[in-house]
């Protein structure tokens, strides 16, 4: 399986991105989903059920801008990270 060729896919257009569970979400988690936005996030989403929120940033400069931010308002709790490449997934 690891030898199948596959077609790029780039992310999803902000139309492509949704969570259901954003209807019934806590107003925390969309608060904080609508603060990544309000600091440059280009998409920002809930995970799973709203446990946490994601964004998706220009760059590396301006997430970690937006982790600082958002930092003391959920406990120091944030993070950047990167997607993986296949080959960077493979070697976990």
């Amino acid at each position: 399986m690891d030898e199948i060729q596959r077609s790029w896919r780039e992310f999803p257009l902000a139309d492509d991105l949704h969570n259901d569970f954003e209807l019934v979400a806590p107003e925390e988690s969309l608060a904080l989903k609508q603060r990544m936005l309000d600091l440059n996030a280009t998409e920002a989403l809930l995970c799973g059920s709203g446990s946490a929120v994601f964004g998706v940033f220009p760059n590396e400069p301006s997430a970690e801008r937006a982790r600082r931010a958002v930092a003391p308002e959920v406990g120091g709790k944030a993070w950047v990270s990167r997607s993986l490449t296949r080959m960077e997934s493979l070697s976990l």
